[in-house]
């Protein structure tokens, strides 16, 4: 089951240890700890394009900026009313 849903608010925590940048979406300038996102996209790690991540949830998230990059269920913590 997933921890967030689609168009939650979310924090990257500052001891982020594995990302991936999402083709297309600005220069990548990384997971950038404790800046806020939204959820847009959220798949369960088995596929080869993935092996960096560990077995969990992978949520595509986005920045205000249009930035987005992929990030391990246990690097991310709610913000808002999506911390309830």
């Amino acid at each position: 089951m997933s921890r967030f849903d689609y168009d939650d608010t979310v924090r990257v925590k500052s001891t982020v240890k594995t990302w991936i940048a999402v083709p297309g979406n600005g220069q990548h300038k990384g997971p950038r700890p404790g800046e806020v996102a939204s959820v847009f996209s959220i798949l369960d790690v088995r596929g080869l394009a993935h092996q960096a991540f560990p077995p969990g949830v992978i949520y595509g998230i986005e920045f205000e900026d249009g930035e987005a990059v992929e990030v391990h269920e246990s690097d991310l913590e709610p913000v808002g009313d999506d911390a309830q």
